[in-house]
Protein backbone atom coordinates (compact mmCIF):
# COMPACT_ATOMS: atom_id res chain seq x y z
CA UNK A 1 0.00 0.00 0.00
CA UNK A 2 2.36 2.56 0.60
CA UNK A 3 4.33 1.26 -2.52
CA UNK A 4 1.74 2.17 -4.17
CA UNK A 5 1.17 5.61 -2.93
CA UNK A 6 4.72 6.71 -3.78
CA UNK A 7 4.46 5.38 -7.44
CA UNK A 8 1.41 7.33 -7.95
CA UNK A 9 3.45 10.64 -6.32
CA UNK A 10 6.72 9.82 -8.46
CA UNK A 11 4.25 9.68 -11.32
CA UNK A 12 2.56 12.39 -11.12
CA UNK A 13 5.85 14.69 -9.61
CA UNK A 14 7.60 13.19 -13.53
CA UNK A 15 4.22 14.56 -15.30
CA UNK A 16 4.00 17.80 -13.73
CA UNK A 17 7.96 18.32 -14.73
CA UNK A 18 7.50 17.13 -18.25
CA UNK A 19 4.32 19.77 -17.85
CA UNK A 20 6.56 22.53 -17.07
CA UNK A 21 9.78 21.59 -19.10
CA UNK A 22 7.50 21.39 -21.96
CA UNK A 23 5.84 25.17 -21.07
CA UNK A 24 9.52 26.44 -20.55
CA UNK A 25 10.17 25.19 -24.39
CA UNK A 26 6.67 26.73 -25.63
CA UNK A 27 7.29 29.81 -23.94
CA UNK A 28 10.78 30.24 -25.29
CA UNK A 29 9.39 29.31 -28.62
CA UNK A 30 6.59 31.99 -28.69
CA UNK A 31 9.24 34.91 -27.06
CA UNK A 32 11.49 33.84 -30.18
CA UNK A 33 8.83 34.19 -32.52
CA UNK A 34 7.75 37.33 -30.95
CA UNK A 35 10.83 38.63 -31.03
CA UNK A 36 11.29 37.75 -35.28
CA UNK A 37 7.93 39.44 -36.09
CA UNK A 38 8.83 43.00 -34.03
CA UNK A 39 12.18 43.19 -35.90
CA UNK A 40 10.21 42.55 -39.35
CA UNK A 41 7.77 44.74 -38.50
CA UNK A 42 10.65 47.37 -37.52
CA UNK A 43 12.37 46.84 -40.58
CA UNK A 44 8.88 47.18 -42.21
CA UNK A 45 8.28 50.32 -40.97
CA UNK A 46 11.63 52.09 -40.65
CA UNK A 47 13.93 50.73 -42.32
CA UNK A 48 12.55 49.46 -45.47
CA UNK A 49 13.51 52.26 -48.46
CA UNK A 50 10.33 53.20 -49.83
CA UNK A 51 11.13 55.74 -52.24
CA UNK A 52 8.78 56.08 -55.15
CA UNK A 53 10.18 57.23 -58.52
CA UNK A 54 8.12 60.34 -59.93
CA UNK A 55 5.92 60.11 -62.52
CA UNK A 56 6.73 62.60 -65.85
CA UNK A 57 3.98 65.38 -66.05
CA UNK A 58 2.41 66.09 -68.72
CA UNK A 59 2.92 69.53 -70.76
CA UNK A 60 -0.03 71.46 -70.73
CA UNK A 61 -0.79 74.55 -73.22
CA UNK A 62 -2.78 77.56 -72.11
CA UNK A 63 -3.82 80.25 -73.51
CA UNK A 64 -3.81 83.49 -72.59
CA UNK A 65 -7.09 82.88 -71.37
CA UNK A 66 -5.98 80.24 -68.84
CA UNK A 67 -8.00 78.07 -71.32
CA UNK A 68 -6.46 74.95 -72.50
CA UNK A 69 -5.50 74.16 -75.84
CA UNK A 70 -3.34 71.35 -75.90
CA UNK A 71 -1.29 68.66 -74.19
CA UNK A 72 1.77 66.70 -74.66
CA UNK A 73 1.76 63.34 -72.41
CA UNK A 74 4.74 61.62 -71.83
CA UNK A 75 5.39 58.16 -73.97
CA UNK A 76 1.96 58.85 -74.96
CA UNK A 77 0.46 56.28 -72.58
CA UNK A 78 0.83 58.26 -69.04
CA UNK A 79 -1.14 61.59 -68.71
CA UNK A 80 -0.02 63.00 -64.97
CA UNK A 81 -0.29 66.30 -63.21
CA UNK A 82 0.63 66.97 -59.56
CA UNK A 83 -2.13 67.94 -57.42
CA UNK A 84 -1.38 68.55 -53.62
CA UNK A 85 -3.59 66.36 -51.03
CA UNK A 86 -6.08 69.44 -50.57
CA UNK A 87 -7.11 69.54 -54.08
CA UNK A 88 -8.06 65.59 -53.72
CA UNK A 89 -11.96 66.21 -53.30
CA UNK A 90 -13.45 64.56 -49.69
CA UNK A 91 -15.36 62.22 -51.67
CA UNK A 92 -13.24 60.56 -53.57
CA UNK A 93 -10.73 60.12 -50.60
CA UNK A 94 -13.69 58.93 -48.55
CA UNK A 95 -14.35 55.98 -51.37
CA UNK A 96 -10.72 55.20 -51.50
CA UNK A 97 -9.89 54.84 -48.19
CA UNK A 98 -13.63 52.94 -47.22
CA UNK A 99 -12.78 50.51 -50.46
CA UNK A 100 -9.09 49.78 -49.26
CA UNK A 101 -8.22 50.54 -45.83
CA UNK A 102 -10.06 51.16 -42.47
CA UNK A 103 -7.27 51.85 -40.32
CA UNK A 104 -5.49 54.13 -43.07
CA UNK A 105 -5.13 57.17 -41.15
CA UNK A 106 -4.49 54.91 -37.52
CA UNK A 107 -1.44 53.07 -38.95
CA UNK A 108 1.98 53.90 -40.67
CA UNK A 109 0.81 52.98 -44.02
CA UNK A 110 1.34 48.88 -43.20
CA UNK A 111 -2.04 47.34 -41.64
CA UNK A 112 -0.01 44.77 -39.64
CA UNK A 113 -3.93 43.07 -39.22
CA UNK A 114 -4.39 43.14 -43.03
CA UNK A 115 -0.81 41.48 -43.49
CA UNK A 116 -1.51 38.93 -41.05
CA UNK A 117 -5.23 38.17 -42.51
CA UNK A 118 -3.73 38.57 -46.55
CA UNK A 119 -1.10 35.60 -45.16
CA UNK A 120 -3.55 33.55 -43.60
CA UNK A 121 -5.68 33.22 -47.01
CA UNK A 122 -2.84 32.38 -48.97
CA UNK A 123 -1.23 29.87 -46.71
CA UNK A 124 -5.10 28.49 -47.21
CA UNK A 125 -5.33 28.85 -50.74
CA UNK A 126 -1.27 27.75 -51.35
CA UNK A 127 -1.17 30.46 -53.55
CA UNK A 128 -1.01 34.62 -53.81
CA UNK A 129 -4.92 35.67 -54.15
CA UNK A 130 -4.60 38.95 -51.42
Amino acid sequence: MIFSIFAIFSLHKKSCLYIIMYMKIYIRIILIISILLSMGYYYVIFLLPLSLTPLPSSTIFIDVNHQEIGEVIFSGSIRHQDISFEEIPDFYKKSLIALEDRTFYSNNGISLRGVLRSTLRNIQAFQVIE
